[in-house]
């Protein structure tokens, strides 16, 4: 029971902070940087911490969590970069597209 109350819970989170995050980018799109960063840190330490307790830590070397942090990076140090938000792009896109 309480799995399935923990899985439920999970879902509904999942959906509103899905909608709070389109929300945010077409109706306050200058409140969008705060709420990614946001969210995005707390992953990126959640899974560090996770993945340093199994000691299996190189995981996050992942491309995903790399492009993560560099997106953490251009969306709260370094604003202004046409340069990173193309290397941003180049990776995110970049790497579907040569798999397919």
């Amino acid at each position: 029971m309480q799995l399935r109350l923990l899985n439920s819970w999970l879902f509904f989170t999942g959906v509103f902070f899905l909608l709070l995050g389109q929300y945010l980018a077409f109706q306050r799109p200058n409140l969008f940087g705060a709420f990614y960063a946001l969210g995005a840190l707390g992953l990126l330490v959640q899974k560090t911490i996770l993945y340093s307790r199994s000691k299996q830590l190189y995981f996050m070397l992942d491309s995903g969590y790399m492009n993560t942090a560099l997106l953490l990076v251009n969306v709260t140090i370094l604003r202004r970069s046409p340069t990173l938000w193309k290397t941003n792009f180049m990776i995110a896109n970049g790497l579907q597209l040569w798999g397919l």
